[in-house]
């Protein structure tokens, strides 16, 4: 992108906590469950964040935009989730480019070698989480390899903690919950470097 990219530090977050629900070798299905339950009632929901969760525990993903979680080193761990913040930040600003772009008779081109960052952009781009549109959600998740009886407990979760987001019980619907993000932040890294 020509210009800087922001919104990073609500993307680090989210990326931070799929790296320790990975670590934690809990299984997939589960770190999927977890996460969607810690961004109910603890965090936001943020779509690509959620997006990149279904693609790195799914089943046949290979390789994830997060690298080196695995790393005995610390600082390569992350590393690795600051490069997949800038990855999904790209992803974020071509989206916004595309869904302009027959207003402004221009074409955004994402070119990249990276195979899991076009396709984490394709399903950015295809998919809005905000209107509740369960079959394509559960179309989505057995396109990128989830078992259909998977994918229907997922979708079925997944919908039920989005009509939960008006709730008061909600952490970012408290009192200093923007304040409460470095810290939040600071809290998931030394987890993820233990």
């Amino acid at each position: 992108p020509s210009r800087p990219l922001h919104g990073d530090h609500i993307l680090q977050v989210a990326i931070t906590k799929i790296a320790c629900l990975d670590r934690q070798e809990i299984g997939r299905k589960a770190a999927v469950m977890a996460f969607l339950e810690w961004s109910c009632f603890e965090y936001i929901f943020v779509r690509e964040s959620l997006l990149l969760c279904l693609l790195h525990f799914a089943p046949d993903s290979e390789k994830s935009l997060i690298q080196s979680i695995r790393s005995s080193n610390p600082s390569n761990r992350l590393k690795g989730v600051r490069n997949a913040v800038w990855d999904l930040l790209l992803v974020r600003d071509w989206v916004k480019r595309v869904q302009k772009q027959s207003d402004e008779n221009r074409v955004w081109i994402l070119c990249s070698r990276d195979a899991q960052l076009q396709r984490l952009a394709r399903l950015v781009i295809h998919t809005d989480m905000e209107k509740k549109r369960e079959e394509l959600f559960f179309e989505m998740l057995t396109g990128i390899g989830w078992s259909k009886n998977i994918s229907r407990q997922i979708t079925k979760i997944h919908f039920e903690l989005m009509g939960k987001t008006e709730s008061s019980k909600r952490a970012c619907k408290r009192d200093g919950f923007d304040a409460h993000c470095p810290e939040f932040l600071q809290n998931l890294e030394q987890e993820l470097c233990c």
